[in-house]
């Protein structure tokens, strides 16, 4: 970026002395570019599989990527003396352009919890990004969800919204502290109600009614519309210029340390600082 910006005051140099508003409006102009050129690389290139595989997998399989391999029995470690065992692992090939999901299942029948571990590796211009996140969930017979999760990455769809509350702590990235969160936050809302089995003996059809859910809000917030010859969710315009203007600087590093500062707040509530 700055390389355009050096090159912009020469090419302006080399006509005319450069003046100090002529400065300024191109230090501007880089400065908004993003803004401008982010939505619209978006709205031309991102999707989500309308119809998502989710293929049963090994966790430590050779088709998973490593950084998921290992991710997982780093959980597993933790999880396995909170009561926690795996019902089964998958792996979604297609869900995002160029990116490969590997979600495990994990469940306590005790407590009537369930559990989540998430590896995404996206390859983007022979980069490679991983992102991790360990959650919680424990769902009512209502219809009532309580949900932990501490993943790092900003929310850039709104919530699901009541009967559905989710809360992320991503300063808690031991399993124990972050099971500890989750069993506070499920006391608050129990209140008398009914623990639904957390997988409910259907690990494929649970994992699809949410995923579905999910995809049902991305085009129910306006962030997305069908492509139905496609089977492709596509972002509108109004999608576009949100996700990208949130994952953007100064926005994005804003946003991630206004959560942590509020997920610091829920913590101390909880007695758990």
């Amino acid at each position: 970026m700055w390389s355009v910006f050096f090159f912009a005051i020469f090419l302006v140099s080399l006509r005319q002395p450069l003046d100090p508003r002529h400065l300024a409006l191109i230090l501007l102009a880089i400065l908004l570019s993003p803004f401008l050129l982010a939505p619209i690389k978006i709205h031309a290139s991102s999707w989500t599989n309308a119809n998502p595989r989710f293929v049963p997998t090994d966790p430590e399989g050779p088709d998973v990527p490593p950084e998921a391999s290992d991710f997982y029995r780093e959980c597993v470690a933790d999880l396995a003396p909170l009561g926690f065992v795996t019902v089964r692992t998958y792996m979604a090939p297609d869900l995002v352009p160029n990116a490969v999901g590997i979600l495990s299942l994990l469940e306590n029948r005790e407590s009537g919890e369930g559990a989540k571990i998430l590896t995404t590796v996206a390859e983007t211009r022979g980069r490679r990004k991983t992102g991790l996140l360990l959650a919680f969930f424990t769902e009512f017979t209502d219809g009532t969800e309580v949900g932990t999760s501490n993943t790092l990455v900003p929310r850039i769809y709104p919530p699901l919204g009541p009967p559905i509350h989710w809360f992320v702590f991503p300063q808690l990235r031991e399993a124990d502290r972050l099971h500890a969160a989750h069993q506070a936050l499920v006391g608050r809302f129990e209140s008398g109600r009914l623990r639904r089995a957390p997988i409910g003996g259907d690990p494929d059809g649970d994992l699809n009614r949410t995923e579905r859910r999910f995809l049902a809000h991305q085009l129910a917030c306006g962030y997305y519309y069908l492509d139905e010859a496609a089977q492709l969710q596509r972002p509108t315009w109004k999608g576009a210029i949100l996700i990208s203007w949130k994952l953007l600087w100064p926005v994005k590093p804003i946003r991630r340390e206004w959560r942590r500062w509020k997920a610091g707040r829920m913590i101390r509530a909880l007695g758990l600082a």
